[in-house]
């Protein structure tokens, strides 16, 4: 068939794809949306990633089209202070999926946010239809008739895996590009041209190179099985040709997409918590047990595996496996990835040998939906002894889900039965066409049924209402109690919001309205900033990736710049820090506070002491300490401090619900809590440093302060187990009360299930002298009033006088990309307080300059300069020699 035949060949697929996509997506998606009234994504991955993401890749296009167009340069916009305390976008985004390399997602360059919601509804849909799309041209390709690919089409489209794309976006690129790249790979095989696989492949690592080095795993499996069951390839020539064209078109490809992802790479691989050490066993049963049970419905397949297809796919298997001498590769193929899923160190090996996940199962849906187009036209023709049989299975299996799993498990039993009895129904029917019709309604109820097993039950509750993604993300933080002048002092200092608990933040909403602040939630975070975090127990999030701010800490809030703080107004909530004084706004949501004394992100210190003297301090002395001394690895100076609190002596009056295995250890059977009374302090700050606390399972505690019993302030905190993938060390934590001018005498802590370990527990006091001593002094070295500064995104232009030797502090997170010059000298950065940066600086006035260029990203453009250039000179030499042959 021609060029031309095969396009209108395909066209006949797209057709009916088309329509049954449209009932597809209606009856097993949008209906239940509808008749919950909630939006396409949830509160979590798609609220905090995918929606921001979204929005954000517009206002980076407007910016790069604004440096193009109105300043005349071609610079790639990096540096932003909205993104957390201060990123890079070119470093942030790429790393499990690039919206910035999305197309898809260009288009919110010309929607306004108000209407972002309802433009990535669409978007999510249109992934959703190409994806189907890209597996019919796969098939279309191998020749499979049109029924049997859109069949197999709607499998591929609505199982649980991509169902999950609705909560974490990165998995619909998935589903659209690993069909494509497939094609390439086999034409490469079959020697029918390198350029679309090249591309392909180009493409997905600019999307994605974490996924993208998923996809080349399976590609090698593919190859190396497809080599062992084709003979004709048995011969040394034509598997060193072979495997030299994949070598040369997979160096080019990757270097062509590879190149602008140098950066996120470079700085995903110096993240600490890549390095810990994961003890992987080597099969698990209990992944074999949700894989069987589950099958028609959702659960996981290992962590983070959605799993769950249409029951179709197990008549397609039986019948793949019952014909002897055909289609062996599938076979093998099948039963390799099929154990690969039931084995962690598999999974070990997709995620960059690092702790496993079965994110890799879109490979497996794209097999099953491959195996379900080829056989489905022999799904009629099963035999009666066999379709009882079945039955028979289905049956039993239903029986099986009922008595022992919830129900997801009993309607993933409900939905294989029920296609059973389709099946054996469709079979006395014999017009063609109605068995046509027929047999794709059963695939309808069957995938409807998986639509409500997992929507209804299992993912429905966590989305968020239609229509209030904007007001969520941009208005449940107060910023909308700031007037234009208040906003503005935002373009040099820092806004802080203290929500009733700490994961109940708008993360992301910074960088949509550009202000400094300090929510962030990316996979390809500064590692840093992460350490400042852990070192000085600040109350976030135990995942290091999500930064939730600095939680009233008072001493933190003004080493950072933060100008405004909002508070949720909940009763019990924490008290505003010392220094933020009365509220200068208010709603019947949030009260917003203004720091009393000026505040900035540039400053000076007289000194600066090793961070050696971090060691073996609590990170309520660390705090004090920064207050007083620029911490650096080159400082010398042991430190001359009279620390400025109390450490409070209390004694365990109470407990309950709590069982002591030992002496860092205790049981609590469902919950409990353990009390600490100590003498009357009133007119002061109260801090509670929790020292080393892990349980088997994920815990949260409620730590409150309350006098005789009767407690009036509480914050919570949480942490993840030490055998969970996001486990982060996180095991130390300071509760800061805010300053109580009423008196205390209790700390009552409250836990939830779980066996613990705890060291150690410590109460520190401040009273009103002894931070306005600290305070005093910080202010003091500080001299804020000698030193302006302009931050215009990649550049910190500061004028600064300095009466003597001193240190200009910058609390602008540490990054290679940052370079130095004061009066035009080139000057070198120090790493400082842990994260951030400092200058050593002469007396006198002088003008300093921070610049900052994306490290590594020229090397990188060359990269895939080159390998563009390659790839043009091999299409010119390939195009003349199929000219002259």
């Amino acid at each position: 068939m021609g060029k031309k035949g095969s396009e209108q060949r395909f066209t006949g697929i797209a057709k009916p794809y088309t329509l049954w996509f449209c009932l597809f997506a209606f009856f097993a998606v949008i209906i239940f949306f509808i008749v919950n009234g909630k939006g396409l994504y949830n509160i979590g991955d798609g609220v905090y990633q995918q929606y921001p993401n979204f929005i954000y890749t517009g206002i980076w296009i407007r910016r790069l089209l604004g440096n193009i167009f109105i300043n005349h340069t071609f610079a790639l916009p990096s540096w932003d202070m909205s993104i957390g305390m201060g990123s890079d976008a070119l470093i942030t985004f790429p790393s499990v999926a690039n919206p910035l390399a999305d197309p898809f997602c260009w288009i919110s360059a010309l929607v306004p946010a108000k209407a972002a919601e309802y433009v990535l509804t669409a978007v999510i849909f249109l992934k959703l239809y190409l994806s189907g799309l890209a597996f019919s041209y796969f098939c279309h390709l191998r020749k499979l008739p049109v029924n049997s690919t859109v069949a197999a089409a709607m499998v591929y489209v609505f199982s649980s895996v991509t169902y999950m794309g609705l909560s974490a976006a990165w998995f619909f690129n998935l589903f659209y590009l690993f069909p494509l790249l497939m094609i390439g790979v086999d034409r490469l095989w079959e020697g029918r041209g390198f350029k679309f696989y090249t591309l392909i492949l180009a493409w997905c690592f600019l999307n994605s190179y974490y996924f993208t080095y998923m996809m080349a795993i399976f590609v090698i499996i593919y190859c190396i099985l497809r080599f062992v069951t084709e003979k004709e390839m048995h011969s040394p020539g034509a598997f060193f040709k072979v495997f030299m064209r994949f070598i040369g078109c997979s160096l080019l490809g990757a270097g062509i997409g590879f190149g602008c992802q140098l950066p996120a790479v470079i700085n995903m691989m110096s993240l600490d918590r890549l390095s810990t050490h994961w003890d992987v066993v080597l099969f698990s049963p209990g992944t074999v047990k949700a894989f069987l049970l589950y099958a028609f419905s959702v659960t996981e397949a290992g962590p983070e595996g959605p799993w769950g297809v249409a029951p179709i796919a197990l008549f397609a298997v039986v019948l793949l496996l019952s014909y002897k001498g055909r289609n062996l590769l599938l076979k093998i193929l099948l039963g390799v990835y099929t154990l690969g899923l039931f084995m962690p160190v598999v999974g070990s090996v997709f995620n960059g040998f690092n702790f496993p996940t079965g994110r890799f199962i879109f490979g497996y849906i794209l097999l099953l939906a491959y195996i379900i187009a080829v056989e489905f036209e022999n799904i009629l023709k099963i035999p009666k002894k066999m379709m009882y049989i079945l039955l028979g299975v289905s049956l039993i299996y239903v029986t099986v889900t009922l008595l022992f799993t919830d129900m997801r498990g009993f309607l993933s039993g409900v939905s294989l039965l029920i296609f059973s009895i389709s099946l054996l129904f469709i079979r006395g029917i014999r017009n063609t066409g109605r068995q046509f019709t027929a047999c794709m309604l059963s695939i309808l109820i069957s995938c409807v049924i998986i639509g409500f097993a997992h929507l209804q039950f299992y993912a429905m509750s966590t989305h968020i209402d239609w229509g209030i993604s904007y007001d969520y993300i941009l208005r449940s933080n107060g910023l909308e109690l700031l007037d234009e002048d208040e906003r503005n002092e935002l373009n040099h200092t820092r806004f802080d919001y203290i929500p009733f608990v700490i994961d109940d933040v708008p993360i992301n909403s910074s960088m949509l309205i550009d202000i400094n602040s300090y929510d962030f939630y990316n996979s390809n975070y500064n590692n840093d900033v992460d350490r400042y975090y852990l070192d000085l127990a600040v109350n976030s999030s135990p995942q290091g990736f999500m930064l939730n701010g600095l939680r009233g800490r008072n001493y933190l809030e003004l080493m950072n710049g933060t100008r405004f703080l909002s508070i949720q107004n909940r009763a019990g909530h924490l008290q505003p820090p010392y220094s933020y004084g009365n509220a200068i706004h208010a709603d019947p949501d949030h009260s917003l506070y203004e720091c009393e004394d000026p505040v900035s992100m540039v400053y000076f210190y007289d000194e600066s002491i090793s961070t050696s003297n971090l060691q073996d301090i609590s990170p309520v002395e660390a705090e004090e300490l920064m207050m007083n001394y620029c911490i650096t690895e080159e400082g010398e100076d042991e430190p001359h401090i009279s620390y400025q609190h109390d450490v409070v002596d209390y004694e365990i009056t109470s407990t309950e619900g709590i069982e002591f295995t030992g002496d860092d250890s205790f049981v609590v059977e469902s919950t409990g809590f353990m009390t600490l009374s100590f003498d009357d302090i009133s007119q002061s700050e109260i801090s509670v440093y929790i020292e080393g606390l892990d349980s088997d399972r994920f815990y949260a505690a409620s730590v409150s302060a309350g006098y005789d019993g009767n407690y009036t302030v509480f914050d919570t905190i949480e942490g993840r187990e030490l055998t969970s993938m996001y486990y982060h060390w996180k095991n130390a934590f300071v509760v800061n009360f805010g300053f109580s001018e009423g008196a205390v005498n209790n700390v009552r802590i409250f836990f939830i299930q779980g066996e613990y370990t705890l060291r150690d527990i410590k109460i520190y006091s401040r009273s009103s002298d002894q931070l306005n001593s600290t305070i005093g002094a910080f202010y003091d070295h500080a001299d804020m009033d000698s030193v302006s500064y302009e931050i215009d995104g990649s550049r910190v232009h500061i004028s600064a006088s300095a009466d003597r030797d001193k240190y200009l502090y910058f609390a602008i997170p540490y990054s290679e990309g940052w370079s130095a010059s004061v009066d035009g000298e080139d000057v070198p950065i120090q790493k400082a307080n842990i994260g951030f940066m400092a200058i050593p600086l002469k007396a006198g006035d002088h003008i300093v300059e921070l610049t900052y260029r994306t490290p590594y990203l020229t090397e990188g453009l060359c990269i895939s300069a080159v390998s563009l250039l390659a790839f043009t000179g091999a299409s010119v030499i390939s195009r003349k020699k199929h000219e002259q042959g």
